[in-house]
């Protein structure tokens, strides 16, 4: 592993100069506090405009060399997003168990939308199912990945949603994810069908392309699905910045589970996800920090 950001940096000039930007942005946004930063292993961002597009953890601390591995604030620190400081208040959960568990693995995927079943999803079911004792993990999959399927689930209060499947952006309905509906048809979960999960999950894994997406509005920040979840009562809400590789993500997921299970704060799981990619030598961030977490433990 040590040994591996040399020859990327010498195979991959473009990454060279990621590195570099990433190591000036870092300067840029968090250059007057870089001293209280580094003191600290919980990093609260409430971004503003374009910044709710970038993922902090892929900033880079230190200046790169080819010697050492990128400093990434992905492996030093735990990273939560809000909408507005305001948001800033008490832990109404914190120290919850988890006791139920939804996987809905919404995978055929859909040819009148040309979109390709996804392959490696059932690995990121077993990721999930192994990482938890028997009886506590609902999995609905293949026909039962249902909106119906899914509101019926809801009726015992969830921990934790963990939704697999393809999603994408309606210029009316905005962000939405693809589920199954009845004779092959495709159904929505999206802003107007989320209320009918009551009570809202604790925490929801949003494992779909595109989930975090939506209309930014000034002051106001992304209107899409995790603002929706927020709204609905959700603590947390983990969603994509961009195309997830499933392939990747299911590795990802398998150890942000059984940090969850051992009762790993969730901004904390995620820090020990990213650095188990980095440390499995995908030292790119499109691997790992597309994947970001709103909310705060």
């Amino acid at each position: 592993v040590l040994e591996r950001p040399a020859s990327v940096w010498t195979a991959r000039p473009s990454f060279r100069r990621f590195a570099d930007q990433g190591h000036e942005l870092f300067h840029m946004l968090l250059g007057p506090v870089a001293e209280r930063v580094g003191a600290a292993r919980r990093l609260i961002v409430v971004p503003d405009r374009q910044l709710h597009l970038l993922p902090f953890e892929s900033l880079i601390g230190e200046p790169p060399r080819p010697d050492r591995p990128l400093a990434f604030l992905a492996a030093s620190h735990a990273v939560e997003y809000l909408p507005a400081a305001s948001l800033l208040g008490p832990d109404a959960r914190a120290g919850s168990g988890i006791d139920h568990v939804v996987v809905v693995a919404a995978t055929r995927g859909s040819a009148d939308l040309e979109l390709p079943p996804l392959r490696h999803a059932t690995d990121e079911v077993h990721a999930v199912l192994d990482a938890y004792p028997e009886g506590r993990v609902a999995v609905l999959e293949q026909e039962a990945a249902t909106l119906d399927g899914l509101t019926e689930a809801s009726a015992r209060p969830i921990d934790v949603l963990h939704l697999i499947a393809h999603a994408g952006l309606d210029v009316v309905r905005g962000p939405r994810v693809l589920l199954h509906g009845p004779g092959g048809a495709a159904a929505w979960l999206d802003v107007e069908t989320l209320p009918r999960l009551e009570p809202a999950p604790r925490l929801v894994i949003l494992s779909a392309c595109d989930t975090a997406r939506g209309e930014l509005v000034g002051g106001e920040g992304i209107l899409g699905l995790v603002r929706a979840f927020t709204l609905a009562g959700s603590d947390q809400v983990v969603a994509s910045l961009w195309k997830v590789d499933d392939a990747r993500t299911s590795v990802m997921m398998g150890r942000l589970h059984r940090e969850l299970r051992a009762g790993t704060p969730p901004s904390e799981a995620m820090r020990y996800a990213r650095s188990e990619m980095l440390a499995a030598g995908y030292e790119h961030p499109f691997h790992w920090a597309g994947l970001v977490l709103y909310g705060t433990d």
